[in-house]
């Protein structure tokens, strides 16, 4: 008999994988989670003349002359941003969560609809 225990236990023999992802997960979304606020936050700095956080950091890295040049690296900056969580959760993150659960369901011999 098929039960919600039995598949519980059968996926809690790749726990330590379905942990690894669920951590890879977490960090993809921190990466992504400022990324929206960074250009209203810019278009504060620069535009309406409030100094910031964000002008400062490019500052100190840069020696930036003109508006278009926060404007592109922190295009660069979220482009890199977009791309890295991509990364994590196209390459990453999908096959060790569905393994498991695959085989757990298979072993089980559930059919799926």
């Amino acid at each position: 008999m098929i039960t919600i225990k039995s598949i519980f236990k059968e996926i809690y023999k790749h726990k330590r994988v379905l942990i690894i992802a669920n951590i890879v997960a977490i960090i993809s979304t921190l990466i992504l989670l400022p990324v929206p606020l960074l250009i209203p936050i810019l278009i504060d700095e620069i535009i309406l003349g409030k100094t910031g956080k964000v002008t400062e950091i490019i500052d100190h890295f840069f020696t930036v002359e003109s508006t278009a040049y926060y404007i592109l690296i922190v295009l660069i900056v979220t482009l890199v941003a977009k791309a890295v969580s991509m990364v994590l959760n196209r390459i990453f993150q999908p096959k060790p969560q569905l393994n498991p659960t695959k085989k757990a369901f298979f072993k089980k011999k559930v059919v799926i609809p």
